[in-house]
């Protein structure tokens, strides 16, 4: 079982209009990564890493860790 951390779309979508990250550059500057790393987070193709998490932490504040993500839990069983 493993699982991986999310970033919450809808949240995040308010959160970058309230901040005034209007593309993705703009919030990939602010949040302190790549733009390819923000956008492959947005389009769900990567999770999220513990530098983009701490970072968009700082960036979003006063918003928290539960504000921003989810954690996705792979339920299958191993067969063995």
């Amino acid at each position: 079982m493993g699982a991986l951390v999310r970033l919450n779309l809808r949240q995040y979508a308010k959160i970058a209009e309230s901040k005034g990250w209007k593309t993705a550059t703009a919030a990939s500057r602010e949040i302190g990564c790549e733009v390819s790393t923000l956008s492959r987070i947005l389009r769900g193709e990567r999770a999220c890493g513990g530098e983009f998490i701490a970072n968009l932490l700082v960036a979003a504040r006063p918003w928290e860790f539960n504000d921003l993500f989810y954690v996705e839990a792979d339920d299958a069983e191993d067969v063995a």
